[in-house]
């Protein structure tokens, strides 16, 4: 891997053309069949003019980061806002607090489990949904350490409230985490990306849609919605801001299984 020192540089489409254009001559044009990125401004434009150039390489976005920016939306809606800031409160308070660390490492270990709480991050995909389960999964755990004394921790909402209302942002967030971790994988092509997103959204749209999880009518279209506006993105070349692919299709369409 190699990487090039360019903090100064104004990191333009036209700057990272010529960037990724230096090294695919170097390496030979005949070599390359794809190039992905994720597709803020400068480099999706810089994709569409690599592929201009190079007519025989296709050009696809980064399908891990498109389903990251799902589950960041699906937890900020308003819906699930009180829900978002009780989980990152009580990792902030454990990460934070020695004594914390300490009571709710022995909690863990008294409880049989051996994950802790995981932080939000920015350089991981789907990590508000990696740490909503971390509280799911530690909140026995938890329950000992405030049941201690010693620590002072407040829940702003009843305990049933929150937790009803986590597993239900689990229940829609936990699918992408999952496709995520299956496309990370070496072996993972264009084909698994049509059926991993169809999956996804076929499975979240049933959760929201199931009376038994109780989700708010209002709360029921925002999912769809976005749901509806992020599928427009990926497979219609026709939609706002699109970042279709026909690789996706014409992968599952060629698969022989």
């Amino acid at each position: 891997v190699e990487a090039k020192e360019a903090t100064g540089d104004s990191h333009t489409a036209e700057w990272i053309k010529a960037l990724v254009i230096a090294i695919i001559l170097q390496i030979g044009i005949e070599k390359f069949c794809g190039i992905v990125s994720d597709s803020t401004g400068n480099t999706r434009l810089a994709r569409q003019l690599i592929i201009r150039k190079f007519p025989t390489i296709i050009a696809l976005p980064d399908v891990c980061h498109f389903l990251s920016l799902i589950c960041k939306e699906l937890a900020k809606l308003d819906y699930f806002e009180k829900t978002v800031k009780i989980v990152r409160g009580t990792i902030a308070f454990f990460h934070k607090s020695h004594l914390g660390i300490k009571q709710l490492a022995d909690a863990l270990k008294s409880t049989g489990e051996t994950r802790g709480l995981e932080a939000i991050g920015k350089t991981r995909f789907c990590t508000i949904i990696h740490a909503c389960a971390s509280v799911q999964r530690c909140a026995p755990a938890i329950q000992k350490v405030v049941e201690l004394g010693d620590v002072k921790f407040e829940l702003s909402r009843q305990t049933q409230d929150f937790a009803f209302k986590n597993s239900q942002l689990l229940a829609l967030g936990l699918p992408i985490a999952k496709a995520v971790h299956c496309l990370e994988s070496n072996d993972a092509n264009a084909n698994d990306v049509y059926l991993l997103v169809h999956a996804v959204m076929l499975e979240i749209e049933e959760v929201v849609r199931n009376p038994d999880n109780d989700f708010p009518p209002e709360t029921q279209e925002e999912v769809l919605g976005l749901l509806n506006r992020r599928y427009a993105q990926l497979f219609d070349p026709a939609s706002p801001g699109n970042i279709a692919s026909k690789a996706f299709i014409a992968a599952a369409f060629l698969n022989p299984s």
